[in-house]
């Protein structure tokens, strides 16, 4: 099946949110929180980490070491470079840890079951739809009761944040994967769309901050429902989808630039402290501050892909 390039933009989008959400997260002392806010900035986009689930289910991960070691390898190295940047540069004490926090860990632990996990779907699937979607049910049930009792899986409390998003990795992967392998796409009409949308802003009304999160049923109905609409309802300018091809290998490095590094969090701090300080209102300025943290990121992951092909190409062409 040929790739749909509208699911790059989504990709690019649901990454923004992120920057986005975190700006307002971390600049507390900048723009104060408030309900509004919260709304606006915590809640309607919380749909982004499950996006970036959606579209693994979706086109199916697969093992391989090397993109194993090429995920880790890219962790690594703004590991480091964080610690060296804020330790040397900037004068912060940054932990010495190599990850790319809770989520760049936990996916890494996903690509190691997902050969397992593919087995078990297809086998599922080869069963009956029936079959394949009473299973399904079951792995629901679970997670609703954990997001019902805060982090407890059938009354046994999980041991950390990692096994915890682990497990919630896992159900949207396995939710996406046999929505696809079943066929349910097609099924889809657009007011089921709208049902999905109005369930999730229905549900961040009423929850708000304390269940509008990563493992809502909400926020994962909306995740696939915008992955839907992308696939299916969409015409995007050409242009727009040539230039997402192009950028969407560098989200992840986006994220690990943006997000666990004192200096990634430096790109929007300085951006959205001028724009206070200059009068804009604080909801426009959290906007920009996000437009140009996500701007500075991504120039930086492009020189890094670049200069390593660069570097890659000469090795090259000094051992031929």
């Amino acid at each position: 099946m040929k790739r749909n390039k509208n699911l790059d933009v989504f990709r690019c989008l649901a990454m923004f949110c992120i920057v986005l959400c975190h700006v307002y997260q971390h600049d507390k002392a900048i723009v104060p929180q408030s309900p509004t806010r919260d709304f606006l900035f915590l809640n309607l986009i919380r749909w982004n980490v499950d996006a970036f689930l959606a579209l693994s289910g979706w086109f199916g991960m697969k093992f391989a070491l090397k993109k194993f070691g090429k995920i880790w390898g890219l962790m690594a190295f703004y590991s480091v470079v964080s610690i060296l940047v804020g330790r040397l540069i900037m004068g912060v004490t940054t932990p010495i840890r190599i990850d790319g926090g809770w989520f760049g860990n936990a996916y890494l632990c996903l690509l190691l079951i997902v050969p397992f996990l593919n087995a078990g779907i297809e086998g599922l699937v080869g069963k009956g739809v029936m079959t394949a979607w009473l299973a399904w049910s079951g792995f629901a049930a679970m997670v609703f009761v954990n997001w019902l009792s805060r982090n407890s899986y059938f009354g046994i409390l999980a041991f950390d944040v990692q096994s915890h998003t682990l497990v919630n990795m896992v159900f949207v992967y396995f939710t996406v994967r046999l929505f696809r392998l079943t066929n349910m796409v097609g099924r889809v009409k657009r007011w089921h769309l709208a049902v999905a949308g109005g369930a999730f802003v229905v549900g961040c009304v009423i929850f708000g901050n304390a269940r509008t999160d990563y493992i809502a049923p909400y926020t994962i109905a909306m995740a696939l429902a915008l992955l839907v609409f992308f696939e299916r309802f969409i015409i995007l300018p050409q242009w727009l989808c040539r230039v997402c091809v192009w950028i969407a290998p560098s989200m992840f490095g986006v994220y690990l630039l943006h997000e666990p590094s004192c200096f990634g969090r430096f790109f929007h701090r300085v951006p959205l402290q001028f724009l206070v300080e200059h009068g804009f209102s604080p909801e426009l300025a959290i906007v920009i501050a996000a437009v140009a943290c996500f701007a500075i990121c991504l120039a930086l992951d492009l020189m890094r892909r670049y200069s390593l092909r660069g570097i890659i190409a000469i090795c090259k062409r000094k051992s031929a």
